[in-house]
């Protein structure tokens, strides 16, 4: 009979680790996938979708505030870096898992070059629902704050009024909020019973 070396009990042990968590792996990946129900794991993610032409690099923000809070803060924001481009693109907001704003202020840029952005349109995106604004139609669901920025609706451009560096900012207007947020309650009293 032959005797086991201490390297052949290394090597046996890495071999036995290897096996045990390929399969460890395995069956939790085909667990997880296989108790994901696409509705459910939809319904949680909220986004949104801005269909802008932006010229110039830049970052955009959406400042929110979610149950329980009222102000906007730089705790409950969402960045988004754009490269600029002359043709529309879409740019995505997505909120952290169940979050359901209450709320929403839009910063468009940090760039003082960037003196129009094109807004097309806004697609807010709540599971399966989907409701989109048309650009034209910004100023029904938008204010803009004073002395910020203008907005042609017939060119759909928002223009930047602050030389100072300051983006023209829009924040929802009630009409939004009722429309596009209206289960936000039920959804984010769900998401925390689970």
């Amino acid at each position: 009979m032959k005797q086991i070396t201490h390297i052949q009990h290394v090597v046996l042990f890495f071999l036995a680790l290897a096996v045990l968590s390929c399969k460890g792996t395995i069956a939790t990946t085909t667990d997880v996938l296989s108790s994901l129900n696409p509705d459910e794991s939809l319904a949680e993610v909220f986004e949104i979708q801005l269909k802008a032409t932006v010229n110039h690099n830049d970052e955009f923000r959406i400042y929110y505030t979610a149950k329980g809070t009222t102000e906007f803060s730089e705790n409950q924001v969402i960045r988004v870096k754009i490269v600029g481009l002359s043709e529309e693109q879409t740019i995505i907001y997505k909120f952290p898992l169940g979050i359901y704003p209450s709320n929403l202020r839009f910063d468009f840029g940090l760039n003082s070059n960037q003196q129009t952005t094109g807004i097309n349109a806004m697609i807010f995106i709540d599971g399966q629902q989907k409701k989109v604004i048309d650009g034209k139609n910004l100023l029904e669901y938008f204010s803009i704050l004073y002395g910020t920025g203008k907005f042609d609706k017939n060119a759909k451009q928002l223009q930047r009024l602050n030389e100072q560096g300051l983006s023209p900012i829009i924040i929802a207007k009630k009409k939004l909020i009722k429309q596009i947020f209206h289960n936000q309650k039920d959804q984010t009293q769900n998401v925390n019973q689970s």
